[in-house]
């Protein structure tokens, strides 16, 4: 049964052909034929999207063995060879079920039931993190039905904009968990911050490790196991960007074929004299990306990239090209498949495992805390996935089989509310109580010296954030936590 789909194993081979292989990169630290070369053009993957997906690497001849492969090394050639063994998108190649919703209810609630009871054998204490969302109340109602005194736990914030402590306080007083509650603060923040780097190897660019490292910390002091919630938003099309996108996406499919390979080019004149400052996102860039590309994955990549390749190729110094990825490939998916699966089935196979999984196991693992992710059984994705499209989002109402079910256990008054996400004020953090912070390691004497970024484009976000105006504040985020890990293990 496959428990997780992460990137747990990495490997580099030296211009020597030696290979090393381990299951972090600041193992590699330790290996003096081991040549800390920056990659470029992974680089490039993280300022567009927040992290650096498999196969690649921050390193240069450094690699991720990706989700559902294993790999093998020929001894005597040194040859490296890798194999696929399961792979998401087998199960949305498959024949949608012509099923009714309720009985499609019936069996989902039954998988997740199954999923859920195993992820909980243990010799030793087992928790479960509950932000009173729907996929954690989901996992806490179903174990709820068989695990008493449930331990639960949640982390809140003094801002109310990002706090659902009170939600999932709710939800653990209905069904009679025994939860804990902490509340996050500056000096919480300011710690983890500076840890970033260490517990995550490479640029992360997901604030929300800050929160999941700091209740990983609060179960750890009770359980040695918890479960977390991750992938039912990429099963049940959860995200607020999947209607986003599946609109502009269903535009986009009805452009002729020809339109969309010229149409780009009055697009591509007006980028050229209307240059957008660096501070706001390139919306021509943005259109041009999503008008040429070459299939639906590619056009969803383009509308929720946090940079373009333009807007990279002036942030950098240094010349790169963007390596493929998923994204760039929709043979693998039939002609059959909805947009919305093609949405689903590339988030599972890259957001999940390059984002969600990584922040939740390296969190966990920060602090010996053992994370099992019950969403990500197997069954449960090669199911979901044959389900018709309106049973995951109806009449814009998104997971709706899964709301259905969680209903049964929880009262849709409680639940029913606008999804939040496990967000942090980043941008007040670093405009107030974190600036010091945020100008030590932002200094554009450092950033110049170390020759990666345009400094004069840094400057000018730099001034657009303190300003407040960048409406994303990710733009910044990302350079930030950049810098923070280039001073850890590149100076």
């Amino acid at each position: 049964m496959i428990e997780q789909a992460l990137n747990l194993f990495f490997w580099y081979k030296n211009e020597d052909g030696e290979i090393l292989f381990a299951s972090e990169l600041k193992a590699f630290h330790q290996h003096p034929r081991f040549n800390k070369e920056l990659n470029h053009d992974a680089l490039s993957l993280f300022l567009m999207n927040g992290c650096i997906p498999a196969p690649y690497t921050i390193f240069k001849n450094a690699f991720k063995v990706e989700p559902g492969n294993w790999m093998k090394v020929n001894l005597k050639s040194m040859k490296v060879e890798s194999k696929e063994y399961w792979n998401a998108f087998d199960a949305y190649n498959k024949p949608v079920l012509d099923i009714s919703f309720q009985e499609a209810k019936v069996e989902t609630e039954k998988l997740m039931q199954s999923a859920f009871n195993y992820r909980m054998v243990a010799d030793v204490p087992v928790g479960v993190f509950l932000s009173g969302g729907y996929d954690s109340t989901a996992v806490t109602a179903l174990l709820s039905n068989s695990v008493s005194n449930l331990n639960t736990y949640t982390i809140g914030f003094s801002d109310i904009a990002f706090d659902e402590s009170k939600h999932a306080k709710k939800v653990a007083e209905h069904l009679g968990t025994n939860h804990h509650e902490y509340t996050c603060d500056i000096k919480d923040a300011t710690t983890i911050i500076s840890e970033l780097p260490f517990i995550y190897d490479e640029p992360f660019g997901d604030p929300s490790a800050i929160p999941t490292i700091l209740v990983s910390r609060v179960a750890r002091e009770h359980v040695t196991v918890a479960l977390s919630a991750d992938a039912g938003d990429e099963l049940f099309a959860g995200y607020p960007r999947h209607k986003k996108s599946l609109n502009y996406l269903s535009k986009f499919n009805t452009i002729p074929q020809i339109l969309k390979t010229t149409s780009g080019i009055p697009v591509k004149i007006l980028n050229s004299v209307f240059k957008s400052s660096i501070g706001k996102a390139d919306r021509i860039s943005k259109l041009t990306g999503v008008i040429n590309s070459n299939g639906v994955m590619a056009a969803f990549s383009a509308i929720n990239k946090t940079y373009m390749e333009s807007e990279v190729s002036r942030l950098l110094n240094k010349n790169f090209v963007v390596p493929k990825t998923i994204f760039d490939d929709d043979s693998k998916l039939n002609k059959s498949v909805t947009t919305l699966s093609k949405i689903l089935a590339v988030e599972y196979k890259t957001y999940l495992t390059d984002d969600i999984l990584q922040k939740v196991d390296r969190a966990t693992m920060s602090t010996s805390l053992e994370g099992r992710e019950p969403f990500l059984d197997h069954r449960l994705l090669e199911y979901v996935a044959t389900l018709p499209d309106y049973f995951k989002l109806k009449n814009g109402v998104s997971k709706f089989i899964l709301k259905e079910i969680v209903h049964d256990y929880v009262p849709k008054d409680i639940m029913d509310r606008p999804k939040m996400g496990f967000g942090v004020p980043i941008d007040r953090w670093m405009r107030n109580e974190l600036n010091d912070l945020f100008e030590e390691v932002m200094s554009l004497e450092k950033i110049k010296s170390q020759g990666v970024f345009n400094v004069d484009e840094i400057r000018k976000l730099k001034k657009a954030f303190l300003k407040d105006e960048i409406t994303d504040v990710y733009r910044i985020w990302y350079v930030f936590v950049f810098q923070l890990w280039y001073n850890k293990w590149m100076s």
